[in-house]
């Protein structure tokens, strides 16, 4: 059991002392390491879409493409978005950022991103946007 708790807390090291695109759980006595699903809605000629790929290049994080103007891919943003009860009037652009199903985005924020998938530097900025979106949800 030892010996699986010090190779996660190694792997961990190795990695500037986070877990990237990792969340660590504790199931029984057994630490599981689990990385983070990412999606992103783009469209074309999207500078920010390019931004967002550049930074996932940059950090190896795996994610998955879809196509914002796309019917089918869309439904399924929207119906996230309300599974979340997450304001549909902010997602009127690309790139919409989510993840794990859990956490939408919309536009790109090198420090949102930093902070949600890598757990690196978070700071008031971040978590303040999140408020101030909850603020303007309607309902």
């Amino acid at each position: 059991m030892y010996i699986i708790y010090i190779a996660a807390m190694g792997f961990i090291w190795m990695n500037g002392g986070c877990a990237n695109q990792t969340k660590v759980m504790r199931k029984g006595g057994t630490i599981v390491i689990k990385k983070k699903v990412v999606k992103m809605w783009t469209g074309m000629d999207c500078l920010y879409c390019d931004k967002a790929r550049e930074f996932f290049k940059e950090n190896n994080i795996e994610y998955t493409e879809k196509d914002f103007h796309c019917k089918i891919d869309n439904k399924e943003l929207m119906d996230l978005a309300n599974k979340l009860n997450f304001n549909t009037y902010w997602l009127d652009g690309v790139p919409v950022i989510v993840i794990d199903n859990k956490k939408i985005i919309p536009g790109f924020s090198k420090d949102e991103l930093t902070c949600l998938i890598l757990n690196k530097e978070c700071g008031y900025k971040v978590y303040n946007r999140f408020i101030e979106v909850k603020k303007h949800k309607g309902k």
